[in-house]
């Protein structure tokens, strides 16, 4: 594949499994997906153990996302409920509280999908 390195960065693309990086780590919890870059990564920018220590630390953070989620989640609701006029903010929480959703979580990305869009448009 051509380096396109806003798209398909040959330090993402250059893999010998022919494999791009985010066709794995786009399915992956966002700590999980960084380390996996990261380690993907690891000799192919010159920063070897650099890319090492930034995967272990997203692992770590992984591990602690677990026991602080749903302190934060609470937070940013309360601040929702007393700030009902961001518009950007209530976008954010129905992403964040996705790992709640359920069955409607393709309905609830699909809605602040379209919203932003149109803040896009409107603010181009």
């Amino acid at each position: 594949m051509k380096d396109d390195p806003v798209n398909h960065p040959k330090h993402y693309t250059s893999h010998p499994s022919k494999i791009e990086a985010i066709q794995l780590t786009e399915h992956m919890r966002f700590n999980v997906g960084n380390a996996v870059k990261y380690m993907w990564r690891k000799d192919l920018k010159g920063k070897g153990v650099q890319d090492l220590k930034k995967a272990a630390w997203y692992l770590e953070r992984e591990i602690q996302r677990h026991y602080e989620f749903n302190k934060y989640v609470v937070m940013f609701g309360d601040y929702i409920k007393e700030n009902p006029d961001d518009k950007l903010g209530l976008l954010i929480y129905k992403l964040v509280t996705l790992p709640l959703a359920g069955t409607r979580r393709n309905e609830l990305i699909q809605e602040v999908l379209d919203e932003l869009n149109r803040t896009i448009k409107n603010e181009e």
